[in-house]
């Protein structure tokens, strides 16, 4: 447990960092509200990933345009 909260504290001050360097990865958001939300899209398309047949196919698709866009 300690281990999930220190990974989770230090990637979100990474985070901070690169979205304070790098403004066009919010896709236009505010940095505040920017993070829980990709936050909450990363677990959503983890735990997608592990469900039925047709919602591991549309988090595939959700996954892969994450990395497109981000490429």
């Amino acid at each position: 447990m300690a281990i999930s909260r220190f990974v989770k504290q230090s990637l979100t001050a990474r985070l901070y960092l690169l979205v304070q360097e790098k403004l066009f990865l919010t896709f236009g958001l505010p940095r505040d509200m920017f993070i829980p939300v990709s936050g909450v899209a990363a677990f959503t398309t983890g735990f997608g990933l592990l469900a039925t047949p047709l919602f591991r196919r549309i988090s595939a698709i959700a996954v892969l345009g994450i990395f497109i866009t981000a490429a």
